[in-house]
């Protein structure tokens, strides 16, 4: 006879039995009926290429210490707490078998996920020296990235997602990203990226002074690992492109030139100076003049010369005894020789003459005109 107990312990078995005769009688003994180990384990470090930790829990009532026989992606081992790597990310089979002192044994199978590590990636623009440089992660996870860690020439300087910084000198740099998500599973990833050397933009002006009577200008680039220029002369006209370039000013006034140069890797560089368009105003002051209508040259009295960047002009006339006699503030008002409607007598008067240019910069001249009729 076969019974299944359904509990370990102390029980009382009883067997009667008869004869052929009719004659009965019976035999009570005591069984023991010893327990099975009960099993369980804890686990720990489930990150993919990650050694996990396993610890048996597995208690019995009598008949300890257990052996345990554990079976782990293919491969026995023996003691309460073995250590596996796993092969694949995914669902795993833990099989766990047990064994008291007693002989009794219970096997515990159970699954746990092991979980894969973050696919890290980072991108980047071109990067250029004395430029900021802009990193972008891209990486990608089972749940969500959670942490970030950037490093560049072994050394951490961010803990942020993205991250910029600043390259002042060109040259290859090991840039490394290192990601965890949220099931604490760790990866990084490393590149050398290279920071490209910046055109350098310079230009010389040629000649070093510009008069408005010759506004053509001469501008040549003299900064270096460009090949490309851009030109912009402040001027509103046209931009140009060259290493060396010929404009002419309109006018008078101050000018801000700006140069791009720039370079096959999109390194560019900026460079502005002022050119200065002087007036060129060159005043001559004759000594004499014949007014009147029978004279057909030289009848006003009025200052030559190059008068470009003539912004103001006050003219007085005074006879020898410092009597005026003539006042205008007029270029085109020059003196005719009248006085009260009346043509002056020859002789010597005294001029004097104030001059603005459009700088707001005063010159003064006085001296003597003869009338000759």
């Amino acid at each position: 006879m076969l019974h299944d107990f359904s509990s370990d312990g102390f029980f009382q078995v009883k067997r009667k039995v008869r004869g052929d005769r009719g004659c009965w009688d019976s035999v009570t003994r005591q069984v023991q009926v010893y327990p099975l180990p009960a099993n369980g384990f804890t686990h720990i470090d489930t990150c993919f290429t990650d050694i996990t930790q396993l610890a048996s829990t597995s208690t019995s009532t009598l008949g300890m210490p257990l052996t345990h026989v554990w079976t782990l992606d293919g491969t026995n081992y023996y003691g309460p707490n073995p250590a596996h790597t796993f092969s694949s990310v995914g669902t795993q089979t833990i099989r766990l078998e047990t064994e008291n002192t007693l002989g009794c044994r219970d096997t515990l199978v159970q699954n746990i996920e092991i979980e894969p590590l973050p696919n890290v990636n980072f991108s980047f623009d071109n990067i250029c020296e004395r430029q900021e440089a802009f990193f972008y992660d891209n990486s990608t996870t089972k749940g969500s990235v959670t942490n970030w860690k950037w490093d560049v020439k072994n050394r951490t300087v961010s803990f942020l997602e993205d991250h910029s910084q600043v390259f002042n000198v060109a040259g290859n740099y090991p840039v490394k990203l290192t990601t965890s998500n949220n099931f604490g599973c760790i990866d990084s990833f490393e590149q050398q990226i290279t920071v490209w050397p910046k055109a350098l933009a310079r230009f010389n002006v040629y000649p070093k002074e510009i008069f408005i009577t010759e506004p053509y200008v001469n501008l040549v680039q003299d900064g270096a690992n460009a090949n490309s220029w851009e030109w912009r002369f402040g001027d509103l006209s046209d931009d140009e492109n060259g290493p060396e370039v010929f404009h002419e000013y309109p006018d008078t006034g101050l000018f801000n030139v700006r140069l791009i140069a720039n370079n096959d890797n999109g390194c560019a560089d900026t460079f502005y100076r002022n050119i200065l368009i002087k007036p060129d105003l060159r005043i001559f002051i004759p000594n004499a003049f014949s007014p009147g209508g029978g004279n057909d040259v030289n009848t006003v009295f009025r200052p030559g010369g190059t008068l470009h960047g003539l912004k103001k002009m006050e003219m007085s006339i005074y006879t020898r005894w410092g009597e005026l006699i003539f006042h205008s503030e007029d270029i085109n008002n020059p003196w005719d020789g009248m006085y009260q409607g009346k043509l002056v007598q020859n002789g010597t008067y005294l001029y004097v003459l104030k001059v603005k240019d459009i700088y707001n910069d005063v010159f003064h001249f006085s001296g003597t005109v003869t009338v000759v009729k």
